[in-house]
């Protein structure tokens, strides 16, 4: 099912909850008393409701409030950060590389495994959502200030000027990679890696670090290859190498 109407389904589930949920009712008045709009609130909302149904089918158990309120501890965290346009995202994408750095030279190997995960998802979201290079482009500099926004506590408002979408699907990439975020995929998480102590700084922020730096390796990319194959580009990369596993 296509974003827009999920999100149409999770917005009618809210009108619902907010009669009926105190917790859910709360966080949304919180939010608007931190100059959300009404629509902004429900859509930051969206992407809760959106985590909570990833985590009960993942987990195969019924809604639980506790969870629920849980997840929904998450919007007193975090703050409002800038309302976006291109050139204040320029902006915060240079400050994001500023402080967290790019992949040192020489050390690229160390980050193989993270740059197919998300080269795996970029290649799975385009051909779901029928992304262009230059959507792509868009969708990963929203996905690493969302990605920046969950490492430091800060929900950035809607990207303008791109795509229809793209900032909420970059909120899901974000979401469904994050095990702070995804209590599921944390549970997952410690069953293959016991050693992954989530309540550790340094495990933190190495987590979002070489994340938010596999992200801007993939940003150059892009670049790259929309300019050496053209049109498309990066998805003719992206497409060869699919091909080329599969011989």
């Amino acid at each position: 099912m296509e974003w827009n109407n999920l999100k149409q389904d999770y917005i009618e589930l809210l009108d619902r909850q907010l009669l009926e949920v105190d917790a859910t009712k709360k966080a949304y008045d919180y939010l608007l008393e931190n100059e959300y709009s009404q629509q902004e609130a429900k859509e930051a909302l969206c992407v809760y409701l959106h985590m909570m149904t990833m985590e009960i089918l993942q987990s195969k158990q019924d809604f639980d409030m506790q969870m629920w309120e849980g997840i929904l501890q998450r919007v007193y965290i975090e703050r409002k950060g800038d309302s976006l346009d291109l050139g204040k995202q320029g902006s915060v994408l240079r400050r994001i590389i500023k402080e967290i750095g790019t992949i040192p030279q020489g050390e690229e190997e160390d980050y193989l495994d993270g740059l197919m995960m998300y080269e795996n998802q970029i290649l799975s979201f385009s051909e779901y959502h029928g992304l262009h290079s230059n959507d792509i482009s868009r969708l990963v500099k929203a996905w690493i200030v969302k990605m920046y926004g969950a490492y430091k506590g800060i929900v950035y408002n809607q990207l303008p000027c791109t795509k229809a979408d793209i900032d909420e699907m970059a909120n899901l990439l974000v979401m469904d990679g994050d095990p702070y975020m995804n209590e599921a995929l944390a549970q997952s998480v410690l069953e293959n890696d016991p050693d992954f102590d989530l309540n550790d700084q340094e495990v933190k922020d190495t987590f979002y670090q070489s994340g938010i730096q596999c992200l801007l390796r993939i940003l150059d990319s892009i670049d790259f290859w929309n300019r050496e194959l053209g049109n498309n580009g990066y998805l003719k990369y992206l497409n060869s190498l699919t091909e080329d596993t599969q011989e």
